[in-house]
């Protein structure tokens, strides 16, 4: 009778030597950092943003944005949304909520942090209806300054998903919208 031999006997203890053997390749490596920047596409880090088409649209918005970086902002934002009940049941009836939340975005063109194409993600509290909520959301939009890079009002259009993780049984669970907000920037 013939035995077979196979690498180091299993399938899982080769994939065990293989990431040893790989962690001693990258044991003295040090990443690299990068310098500062010496410019930024637009000078303005902070922006104070409202919704004022949103009770039309269904999500009314105000929020706070900060830059953290020359690609990065944070935003705080109070949102109220009306009709979040879901109409397919048969005992339904209005609901709306409010929640307060934070965004992270990325703006998708180098050291343009708060002018351009960008995309986040991020998650609000709040109650809907006297229930508890947490709301999970996505977004994707541009941001376009009257004035070039160093105007201080703007205009956004973007498209969000909000998605409502914990919520009562009667509401809607994903709700897209389409924004038009507009805001001030400052220094």
């Amino acid at each position: 009778m013939r035995k077979t031999v196979t690498f180091l006997g299993s399938p899982i203890r080769s994939f065990l030597v293989l990431i040893l053997l790989s962690s001693c390749f990258i044991a003295n490596c040090a990443a690299q950092t990068a310098g500062k920047y010496e410019f930024y596409r637009y000078l303005q880090h902070y922006a104070i943003t409202i919704d004022p088409l949103g009770q039309i649209l269904g999500r009314v918005s105000v929020y706070y944005e900060e830059r953290l970086d020359p690609n990065f902002s944070r935003i705080y934002e109070f949102v109220y949304q009306r009709k979040l009940e879901d109409r397919g049941l048969h005992s339904w009836y209005p609901e709306s909520g409010i929640t307060l939340g934070a965004i992270e975005r990325i703006y998708l063109i180098d050291n343009a942090a708060m002018l351009g194409q960008y995309v986040g993600v991020g998650g609000g509290l709040g109650m809907v209806n006297k229930t508890i909520a947490f709301r999970m959301t996505a977004e994707i939009g541009y941001k376009i300054a009257f004035g070039g890079g160093a105007g201080h009002y703007f205009i956004e259009p973007r498209v969000l998903m909000d998605a409502y993780i914990i919520t009562n049984h009667d509401g809607q669970r994903i709700l897209p919208y389409i924004s038009l907000p507009f805001g001030y920037a400052w220094w």
